[in-house]
């Protein structure tokens, strides 16, 4: 049976209680006047503490629960200066107008003691990227007063002004988002980075490779800066390695080129200058950058990149985590060639965009026995042995064969967490050969006692299969997306609900679900 749904603590069901009453007050509209006494009353017998738990409660629901102007309503009646987490960047995309909303709020409540803000804002249509520069200027003044910040993400909204601001105010920043921000270039990074920017406006690469520069002291606490999908060049990305020290990751690739070239072009003529960048994001790594990484950043252990560095991959050593996008291309050989070499020590391997290059599953198992999370295309070759996966607990395939899949789920005893999509090869299989018997068979065989979230894109398992999972896997508690499982009738999910509730039980049945980035969104009955 499914996991029962735990009795928090008495503090965990009075914050639960508190915020639910709150969020039902403000379906009254209260007038200004009796706004202003709530939050007087709130902020009098409320201390900082406890309101600090009820926003964290209530920011991280997803936006399809509570909008984003509900949360800011709640916001302006439990903030204040002692208020030092704001962020709803995990919590779903906002829009320009609900970011002015946001802006507004942090102003009126003067929350100017935060150590955390973050908000993710989804720049719909030129008309609206055209109005950011104006609802940006709502916030500069605050920002100006918020000194204690040390992670900020400000994605699709960050411009020059605001990097500028932090730079000059923020001696304590560790992490900084601005992904997606169209208004960051390099100039941008250069006035969060440098004491005077001016300095290097202009400049050609080489110029500011040589140049002596002065730096703002957030240089000296950052160690993670990600400027992924802006107008940041390459010579944004020579600002970064050269100016912060500590810089762990970019959180993303450098849109203009290779990281890679750049730390080579920072080395110096005698000696090795070392990194401290533990992930790297590069889509061409060659052969001769790979070998100077391997001494240039010791503490490399994870690279996302193309199916154009396969042939330099096994260079870098060790690595642990790899994500490789195949552009829907081939490159089983190279892919196999490397992990001859490399693939024991990988507990992470993505194969993303990978439909054109399925690999062979008993080989994969042989060559990976260490792997934790797998995403790739599979088939099974006939006669090859199965070894199985004994730690892999995240695994998101395209299968091409129900006999694909039952020797995947039968080899697999640790997953946790399961995505299939199953495209078989024409006229061989249909969906229909996802079905209760299969689901049974995978179940007998002990190989998914420990699933918590299964997700098949389209299958015939029935009601009798789904109460199959149910019974034989003690955790699972999210199941998507039902929408596309065609013997699944609304009347079997209603009547799961009211079982569901009725046993106390931690699941949840998704129609459909809908992910960008690492948010998912959830369509319930």
């Amino acid at each position: 049976m499914p996991p029962f749904k735990t009795i928090g603590s008495l503090t965990e069901i009075c914050t639960e209680r508190v915020w639910r009453w709150l969020y039902h007050c403000l379906n009254y509209q209260a007038t200004p006047r009796d706004r202003m006494r709530q939050r007087a009353y709130i902020l009098a017998t409320l201390n900082s503490n406890i309101r600090q738990q009820l926003l964290n409660c209530i920011l991280r629901i997803h936006t399809q629960e509570v909008m984003l102007s509900s949360k800011c309503m709640l916001l302006e009646l439990l903030g204040d200066r002692s208020t030092q987490w704001v962020d709803v960047s995990r919590s779903g995309y906002s829009y320009v107008d609900e970011v002015f909303h946001f802006y507004r709020t942090l102003t009126l409540s003067l929350l100017i003691n935060l150590t955390r803000l973050g908000v993710i804002c989804n720049v719909k249509s030129k008309i609206d990227s055209k109005y950011l520069l104006e609802i940006n200027s709502t916030f500069y003044r605050v920002l100006n007063q918020m000194r204690h910040l040390q992670w900020v993400t400000l994605g699709g909204v960050a411009d020059q002004t605001i990097l500028a601001t932090l730079g000059a105010n923020c001696h304590q920043l560790e992490h900084l988002n601005v992904c997606g921000s169209i208004r960051v270039n390099d100039q941008a990074l250069a006035a969060l980075l440098l004491k005077d920017p001016l300095a290097v406006e202009g400049r050609s690469m080489k110029q500011v490779i040589d140049k002596n520069i002065a730096t703002n002291p957030c240089c000296a606490t950052l160690t993670f800066v990600c400027v992924s999908e802006t107008e940041v060049t390459l010579i944004g990305a020579v600002l970064l390695l050269r100016c912060v020290p500590n810089l762990t990751s970019l959180g993303g690739a450098v849109e203009d080129g290779s990281l890679s070239s750049v730390i080579h072009m920072l080395q110096p003529e005698e000696g090795v200058a070392s990194y401290k960048l533990n992930h790297l994001w590069d889509d061409r790594i060659s052969p001769d950058q790979a070998s100077l990484l391997n001494v240039a950043c010791p503490e490399l252990t994870s690279v996302t990149t193309t199916v154009y560095s396969l042939p330099s991959l096994h260079l870098l050593y060790p690595i642990t985590s790899l994500t490789v996008d195949l552009y829907f291309r081939g490159g089983s050989t190279s892919i196999y060639n490397y992990l001859q070499l490399r693939g024991a020590n990988l507990k992470e391997l993505v194969l993303s965009n990978n439909i054109s290059c399925p690999l062979d599953l008993g080989w994969l198992m042989e060559l990976t026995p260490n792997l934790e999370r797998v995403e790739s295309s599979l088939y099974l070759e006939e006669g090859y042995e199965i070894l199985g996966w004994k730690n892999v607990q995240v695994a998101s395939v395209r299968v091409n064969s129900s006999k694909t899949l039952i020797a995947l789920l039968s080899h697999i005893p640790r997953v946790k967490d399961l995505s299939i999509i199953f495209e078989p090869e024409p006229y061989t299989e249909t969906y229909e050969c996802i079905n209760d018997d299969l689901v049974i068979n995978a179940c007998i065989s002990g190989g998914l006692t420990h699933l918590e979230t299964l997700s098949i894109a389209e299958c015939a398992v029935s009601l009798q299969g789904l109460n199959c999972l149910l019974l034989h896997c003690p955790e699972l508690s999210y199941v998507a997306p039902l929408l596309f499982w065609t013997n699944i009738t609304q009347d079997d999910i209603r009547h799961l609900q009211s079982q569901a509730a009725h046993s106390n039980w931690r699941l949840k049945l998704v129609l459909r679900e809908h992910s960008s980035g690492n948010i998912t969104c959830s369509m319930l009955i």
